[in-house]
Parts: C-alpha cells; structure tokens; sequence
C-alpha cells in the first residue's frame, strides 16, 4: 500500500509539474495585442457561444469588439467568422458574430462566415481556404497560445495573434485558464506522440 501511494504522489507531482508548464505556455501570449500590424490582409475571429436570444455572449462579445477595433484600423483586411450551431443557439456562432460586427458598423462584404467548425482545429481547418497575405488571429487571451499552436500544426504562415482581454467574473476567468491548461495539455501530448491534429 506504501508503494502505491509513493507512486500516486509522484504522479500527481509530475502532473502538477506539467500544469503549472502549460499555464506558463498560456500566459506568455495572454497579453499579446500588437497595434501596428504592416499589410493585414485577413482577421481571423475564432469562434464562441451565441447566446438563446441570438447575442454573443460576453466572452464572445470581447472577441468581436477587438475585431472591430482591428477591421477599424486596417480597413484593407476581410474578417473570417468561424462557428458551428451549438445546442442552445439560434443560430450558427459565425452568423451571430457577421450580425454583431455589421451592427456595429462593419460592412458585410468584408465578412466571410464559416458555419461548420465545432472547435479549434476545425476553426482553422475549415477557414485556411479563405484565408489570403498576412493574418492576424483574434481570441481570448486564455485561448491565444493553443490557437496559435494550433495554426502552425494546420501549417498556417505569417499570422500574429491578439488576445482579446477578458472582463468576466475572476471565478469565470480562472475556470477559463483551468480548462484551457488541461486542453493545451492534451494537445502537447498528442502532437508529441503522434504529431498529428
């Protein structure tokens, strides 16, 4: 029994270990919000939940009004919607975050919606055709290392990323980088292994 328990605590010491490294990975890049980005041609916009009466929730909405502050700035640059219809939603996540952004003054002809990515690796599978010159990713800032991992595994180039600030509940806030050390984590290993998406 002894030797069991010896062996439980080392593996929960190395998993504590491996936490503690993938939330480093995280923060490194929760800040990262570059201001003058030289011939943005394309604003990538990961997608998040549409709420049931069809308005982005909050952390969706922070997504969304980063772009607009970005698409505002480099009035050149088309903007990708990525989401699929989750339960619950009205509406696909990409057509929720086109209506929001074209309220908020952007014009819809400078919006591409991708209605079927169900998560991260899908947002960017499926938005990579739409894609064109110098990208700058748009997501949470809990979410911005994955997805710019992500990205380079799905073999995009010349892409930045920007970390939209999060202004929930700090109860909200540490659940978000609790889930997302254990999704960067999974991610770490399986490319580790397999080195495949």
């Amino acid at each position: 029994m002894k030797k069991f328990f010896r062996v439980l605590n080392i593996v929960l010491a190395l998993g504590g270990v491996y936490a503690l490294f993938c939330l480093g990975l995280i923060f490194s890049a929760s800040n990262h919000r570059p201001e003058n980005v030289e011939g943005l041609e394309t604003i990538v916009v990961l997608g998040s939940r549409i709420a049931s009466d069809g308005k982005p929730e909050p952390t969706t909405q922070e997504r969304l009004d980063a772009s607009l502050k970005l698409a505002r700035h480099h009035p050149q640059a088309r903007v990708i919607v990525s989401g699929y219809q989750s339960a619950g939603s009205p509406t696909t996540e990409a057509e929720g975050m086109a209506d929001y952004l074209q309220a908020h003054g952007l014009d819809s002809s400078r919006i591409i919606q991708e209605k079927k990515a169900r998560n991260t690796v899908e947002n960017f599978a499926f938005s990579k055709k739409y894609v064109r010159g110098k990208v700058l990713i748009v997501t949470s800032d809990f979410h911005l290392y994955r997805s710019l991992y992500l990205a380079s595994k799905l073999g995009y180039e010349n892409y930045q990323g920007y970390a939209a600030a999060s202004r929930t509940s700090s109860l909200q806030v540490a659940g978000h980088y609790a889930r997302e050390t254990l999704a960067l984590g999974y991610y770490l290993i399986k490319f580790t292994l397999f080195s495949a998406v």
